[in-house]
Parts: C-alpha cells; structure tokens; sequence
C-alpha cells in the first residue's frame, strides 16, 4: 500500500484468509497466498479490518465503529491498520468506492436452524405497532420522490413528512418511517404497503424488504432465520415452501446486506471473540446458547420442561413439584400473575391515548393486557403438540439470532419467552383450544404480541424490572409455597 489512506477507501483483499489461533485465545491470524508473511490481530483490531468494505474511508469507518459501539482509539488507528495490512499484500487504497460494500467474515458458513419458510398474507399489522427502520442511505436518497409520487395519489400523504428520527433504548438515534395512528403512513386500508403497490417491492426500504427474516454475523459464521413477530406466521411456518434468504426477499445474494454482528457479550453487543478462551465469560454463554436451543427443539420440550431448563441453569438442581402444581404449589405462580398484572397496567397507560383500531397490533396488546389484568393464579398447564412444534420454532429462533442481546441476559429473556408462551397456552384454554392440531388464532396472536411488545428494553423493564425481581422468581421457582 504504497499510496497514503487519507482519503481513499480501504478494502480488506477478497484473497485473505483468516484462521483461529488456538494457541492464542482472542488473536486472528491472516495472510494472503500472495503476501510476504501473516499478520496477528488481537480480535478487536479484526473488527476494524473488517470495515474495510472498500467504500468507507479511515474516518467513515472510525466513526462507524465508534457509532456501533466498537472501541476504536481513534482515525490514526484505522489508518495505521491498513497501512500495517497493506504491507503485507492484505489490504488496498482504492481511489474510488466499490459499487457493493465488499463484505468479508472470518467463516461464509451460513447456518440456520430450520429451512426457511413464510407466506405473507398482506395483514398489514407488521407495519404498524413500532418503528419502522433503520432506513438506509439509499432509501434516504429516494423517499422524497417516492412520497412526491403517491402524495398524487393519496391526499392523507399531502404535506407529511415522510421521515422521523428517532432514539433507540441505546440512546442512539436513527432514521424511521413517519408514523400516524401507530402505523406506517405508507399503509394503506388494505393491509397493503402503498410503495410497494405502485412503485414494487425494490422501492421498499431494505427492513422491509428483508422481513420477517434476520440474518446476524456471530463468531460461528452468519445465522439466518425467521423472526416470530409475524401475527400469521403459524399458518405458514411449517407447511409455506422452503426458500433461500433471495427466493424469500426478492434481494439477490450479491446485493444482500452485511450481517449484523452480534456477539455474546452484552457489554459490547457488536464485538465478536472469535477464539474466547474456554473459561470465560463469553464462552459460558455461548455454550448456554446452544445448551437452551437444544432443550427447546427437543422433542420432549414444553412449559415444565423449559422451566427445569432454566431453574437448573441457575441453581442446577431440577424442581420436585408435580406439574399441575407448579404454578399453584411455589410462591412462583403468584409472583408471575403479579408481575403480568403490573405490566399490563404499565402497558395499558403507554396506550392511553392512542388510537386503536380494530384487529391491529395495539388492539391485539389492549386484548392482552385485559386478559392480564384479571389473571389469577392457576396450574402451569401443558403445550398441545402443535403449539409445542411453534413455540419451539419462535423461542429457539430468538435464542439462536441473539434476539436476547436487547435483554439484560440470555436467562432473562429464556424466562420472559416461557412466560409468554404459559400466557398463550392460558387464553387458548379459555378459548376451548387444545392446541394438538392446530395452532389457534388466541394461542399464536397472544405469543406474538408478547414476542413484540417485551424485546424492546423500555416494556422488557415494565415487567421485570430489575435484577432484584427477577432474582426473586429465581428463589421462588424453587421454594415450596
């Protein structure tokens, strides 16, 4: 790398090879066929090597980094890092950007642990409930066009600001899509999305365009699976034909976004120990991980055996309590209907106000929270088979795709998701459903709405809301009454 970085955009040469250093816990080795000799870096100074996607400069990929959270001293890093790498025929100075960020992990295994299937039936209610974003650059570039377009067409559109910026539970801030009355202003009253309507799906922003899948990097290679946030995904998840990440989004593989990364520290979501020693930390809880998607894909899995699961990862032992006493024979029932029944309380006043329409996200919430808030005290109760099978595909997924990292901690979250499924099994019961056959509309609009209304922090605090709270339903899981 002869020419100076300032200014030009680095790439990390497609040629490099990256091994693990067992020897040395946490160190990346590469080297390039062509290259004089190998580089070692610490798994820190990898993360930064692999920004270089050949369209970023030192200072857009310092501010990057620092903006994900990754700890990067300063520019004169990134900028010494390519020039160390360059030396050595692993790194390049363009002149001018790559029309495709070049993305490069440690392994290009793609894993997932079931085939991916989803039918969407155009209910309109993943579009409505949250943020939508978020948005990228490129979405950025073309949404003023866009709106101009179909404000011709709609007049609700009409002098709207097609765009909002946000902050995350993080407290960092990002580009959405303007909402009205809770939903995407670009949702029309069919359930349909106006953009893609009239413009196609290409004009779509890409979390749109990729959902309901997620695709993450981890230390392991990218995973990618299907989200539970879908309110119809029980009518397709088994039986909708398997696709590949493009037949499902209409995105070719040569255009499909960098993962995410998300490690197993939640000190710094985005960084990935690569060769974690075997004792620490990191590796415990990738070891938990893989431990508790086991237990929920097992065939025998259901809500006794996932709460044996977790109380025996906090204090090892298993429970002696009969299952249909679970609930009612510890202090553990009652301490769950009374942090239900708080939450629902705290949920129904952030809705005070809004507007809610019928069959929507927040009227499938309100639904909910009512059933919470009579809730009393009752035996756990068992999955029908059909539930079980979808449950185990929703939870697992979460487990699996890192959804957790939103949580204070990867037990925590196993917990709240069983929590959620006992309140589903629950209102399918009064409902009169068995659950063996099918998956009935009160079990899977119950599971979902949880799914989406506890994985942000601010709701995930409402109902367990510090380390104090849940350490008690710990101890309470595992006293007698």
């Amino acid at each position: 790398m002869s020419k100076s970085t300032a200014g030009g955009f680095l790439l990390l040469l497609p040629g490099v090879n990256a091994e693990l250093i067992d020897a040395r816990p946490g160190h990346i080795q590469l080297h390039n066929e062509a290259g004089p000799t190998p580089v070692v870096l610490s798994d820190g100074a990898y993360r930064v090597a692999e920004a270089f996607d050949g369209t970023r400069t030192a200072a857009a990929i310092y501010e990057g980094l620092r903006a994900g959270g990754v700890p990067v001293p300063n520019v004169d890093f990134v900028s010494a890092l390519a020039q160390l790498l360059g030396k050595h025929g692993l790194a390049e100075v363009l002149e001018a950007p790559l029309a495709q960020p070049y993305t490069r992990v440690l392994s290009r295994q793609i894993e997932s642990l079931y085939p991916l299937r989803h039918t969407c039936v155009g209910c309109g209610r993943s579009c409505e409930g949250h943020y939508i974003g978020p948005l990228q650059d490129e979405f950025l570039n073309t949404v003023d066009a866009i709106h101009e377009e179909l404000s011709a067409l709609y007049d609700d559109l009409v002098g709207v600001t097609p765009v909002e910026r946000v902050s995350t539970d993080q407290g960092r801030e990002r580009m959405v899509l303007a909402r009205r009355d809770n939903r995407c202003i670009y949702l029309g009253v069919d359930g349909l999305c106006r953009i893609h309507k009239h413009l196609g799906a290409a004009a779509k922003p890409l979390v749109c365009r990729l959902f309901p899948l997620d695709t993450v990097q981890t230390e392991t290679g990218i995973r990618v699976g299907v989200v539970g946030r879908c309110y119809e995904l029980h009518r397709s998840f088994e039986t909708a034909p398997a696709s590949t990440p493009s037949e499902l989004t209409g995105i070719p593989m040569e255009q499909f976004p960098a993962a995410e990364p998300r490690g197993a520290d939640l000190r710094s979501r985005s960084r990935l120990l690569l060769n974690a020693g075997p004792g620490s930390i990191y590796a415990s809880t990738q070891r938990l991980e893989q431990h508790l998607v086991e237990v929920l894909q097992d065939e025998g899995f259901g809500l006794r055996a996932g709460l044996e699961a977790f109380y025996a990862t906090m204090r090892n032992p298993g429970l002696s309590d009969e299952p249909e006493d679970l609930m009612a024979g510890t202090g553990f029932g009652a301490r769950v209907v009374e942090l239900l029944q708080g939450f629902a309380v705290a949920m129904r006043a952030e809705l005070e106000g809004q507007t809610i329409l019928e069959g929507s996200h927040n009227a499938r919430v309100v639904e909910l929270c009512d059933f919470l808030s009579a809730l009393e005290v009752r035996p756990l109760g068992e999955l029908g088979e059909a539930e079980r099978r979808y449950v185990s595909f929703v939870l697992s997924n979460e487990v699996f795709l890192r959804q957790w990292v939103n949580q204070p901690s990867l037990p925590t979250a196993f917990l709240v998701g069983l929590c959620g499924a006992m309140v589903a099994r629950w209102r399918a019961e009064d409902a009169g459903e068995s659950g063996e056959t099918s998956v009935s509309e009160p079990f899977a609009y119950s599971m979902v709405a949880w799914v989406r209304t506890v994985r942000t922090g601010d709701n995930f605090v409402r109902f367990i809301g510090s380390e104090e709270v849940f350490q008690g339903l710990v101890d309470a899981l595992g006293s007698p009454a």
